[in-house]
């Protein structure tokens, strides 16, 4: 309805937060992750309607480590006073991190005005790529990662059984095949109208008093 209604009243320009087709990069490995397969679905909508599109994608949400049982750090049972992010991804795994809250705008002001973009182009919305290994290192000098099973991860989600499934072929398919696929973040962190925060910087920033305790 969105896109229709863009196309019946001529709108100059539409920018869409879409995000990749999971089933479809993995060629049906991971069909699950419905919020990024039902996203791309429109996509694929909007572009063969004519209608002129800008993908504005969003990255890793750095409040996923605040915010969602199975990514929050947690105190390390064999470590005294320290913690553990353990997650069902090798520590090498890269995810492009944003505070999405603070910085998302940087990236549809910058599809808008920069002639770098402009309809038929994507932005991928990313205040830098990080290792989950860096992520932790960053966090605390008392904090470790911890690679656990899929099972392990989906009991810690806390979620029904399908949100918990969806959550975890997410994971694994940001480890296998990357969060944007094997897409390039840097060109669209060079036209901002101001940096945008890094991992290290949401840390800083952020009171994680109610989250580590």
């Amino acid at each position: 309805m969105m896109v229709d209604a863009a196309k019946a009243v001529g709108v100059g320009l539409l920018i869409w937060s879409a995000l990749e087709s999971v089933s479809g990069i993995s060629k049906g490995k991971y069909v699950h992750v419905d919020h990024f397969d039902g996203k791309a679905d429109i996509t694929a909508y909007a572009h063969a309607s004519g209608v002129p599109l800008i993908i504005a994608q969003n990255g890793w949400y750095a409040t996923n480590h605040m915010l969602l049982d199975g990514f929050v750090p947690r105190k390390d049972p064999e470590a005294d006073g320290a913690y553990v992010l353990a997650l069902p991804m090798g520590e090498d795994t890269i995810v492009p991190i944003i505070d999405a809250a603070r910085d998302y705008g940087l990236f549809v002001r910058e599809a808008i005005e920069s002639p770098a973009f402009g309809p038929g182009s994507e932005v991928l919305a990313s205040g830098e790529d990080i290792s989950l290994r860096d992520m932790c290192a960053q966090l605390s000098q008392k904090s470790r990662y911890k690679r656990i099973s899929d099972e392990e991860f989906m009991a810690a989600t806390k979620q029904p059984h399908r949100i918990a499934l969806e959550f975890l072929e997410n994971a694994k398919f940001c480890e296998e095949f990357g969060y944007f696929g094997d897409k390039d973040t840097k060109p669209s962190r060079e036209h901002l109208s101001r940096t945008p925060r890094t991992w290290a910087d949401f840390v800083r920033a952020t009171d994680w008093s109610s989250i580590l305790v």
